[in-house]
């Protein structure tokens, strides 16, 4: 909104940006550079801030009819009172009273969240429920049950499954598939910095250990991968005032970093300038066709025997799968990736001239 705002040439000296004492940061931007650069570059535009308020009340005209002020108890226990032409709230959503009671009375299993099992039923019969107010019941395969801790897409897609079933136009049901798709928000922040987030389904709410790395700064463009202790990306921040392909760095959260051409080892010899450049060189380009997933179901896992291998041998074996299960997908999508020279090629390029 501040952004909006900014486009639409208001006096920067009229914007507020008042963050209550409830959150501590932005809620949408979670890592604490690209962060601290939002709020440079708010201060930057001019922009007054004020941080760990609490709502005090409206004052409103004469008739009624328009917000006048505004204020707030400010850190320390201060007062602020701003004056209001506009005023754009945001803050958590509850639901009101008469949603409440309505749902209690109506015997719908309603606990602060409408309870559902993996195919999205209520505890009465042809009502289902889906969405930021839904939760599924807890059981051994939902990790979180919560629904806004995944992909929206996702749940959406899986409800409109179980309904096309109900109806019979449809014999598929994924509903107890293991949720995969990754959430994400896209924008542009003050001074036209882009900025991306994306994090697999209930990443937050885990309690396991993780480990970042990162390139850039905020003159080059910011970019953070989040691994957790499998080696798998659980997240991915980026911040730059350059335009970069989201959509396709969307697709590799999720993916094994035995896939990224040895990130983490030319990454620790710092070989790896900017994440931006790394991730859009033509080796990278399968992980962003929409059938790597097929690859995926054959990753390798390193078994007890496997391991038993010394590390140098056994990284030597399992890197050299690797290779050949991406060689395969390659030359199994030889169409999708022109950029590249296949062995077929060769092959019919030999064949011809042998013939001549």
């Amino acid at each position: 909104m501040i952004n909006v705002l900014l486009e639409s040439n208001i006096d920067r000296s009229r914007i507020v940006y008042v963050e209550t004492q409830a959150k501590e940061n932005i809620p949408f931007i979670t890592n604490k550079f690209i962060l601290s650069a939002v709020y440079n570059e708010l201060n930057k535009q001019g922009i007054r801030i004020y941080k760990k308020c609490e709502f005090e009340k409206l004052t409103l005209n004469g008739d009624r009819t328009r917000i006048r002020k505004v204020t707030f108890t400010a850190a320390g226990d201060g007062r602020l009172t701003i004056d209001c032409a506009a005023l754009f709230w945001f803050d958590q959503k509850f639901v009101s009273k008469v949603n409440w009671f309505t749902m209690l009375q109506s015997a719908l299993k309603f606990d602060g969240h409408l309870v559902v099992n993996t195919s999205f039923e209520t505890n009465i019969e042809y009502v289902y429920a889906a969405g930021p107010m839904a939760r599924f019941m807890h059981n051994d395969s939902v990790i979180v049950p919560n629904h806004m801790y995944y992909n929206r897409l996702e749940i959406g897609a899986r409800l409109a499954n179980v309904l096309m079933k109900r109806l019979g136009i449809t014999e598929d049901d994924t509903s107890n598939d293991e949720y995969i798709r990754p959430l994400f928000v896209y924008c542009q922040l003050p001074g036209k910095y882009n900025y991306m987030h994306t994090e697999m389904p209930v990443w937050r709410c885990l309690k396991t250990s993780f480990r970042s790395f990162s390139t850039g700064n905020v003159t080059d463009g910011y970019f953070e991968i989040v691994v957790n202790t499998n080696g798998e990306v659980q997240a991915l921040s980026c911040y730059s005032n350059k335009d970069f392909k989201y959509l396709n760095l969307i697709n590799l959260c999720g993916k094994h970093v035995d896939f990224f051409n040895d990130m983490i080892g030319r990454f620790k010899t710092n070989s790896i300038p900017c994440f931006f450049d790394y991730f859009n060189q033509p080796w990278s380009y399968p992980l962003y066709s929409d059938r790597f997933w097929i690859l995926e179901e054959t990753k390798l896992k390193r078994d007890n025997k496997t391991l038993q291998l010394s590390r140098c041998r056994n990284d030597k074996i399992y890197g050299e799968k690797i290779n050949t299960i991406l060689m395969n997908f390659v030359v199994d999508n030889v169409d999708d990736f022109p950029m590249f020279s296949h062995t077929a090629d060769w092959r019919k390029t030999t064949d011809e001239y042998n013939t001549v």
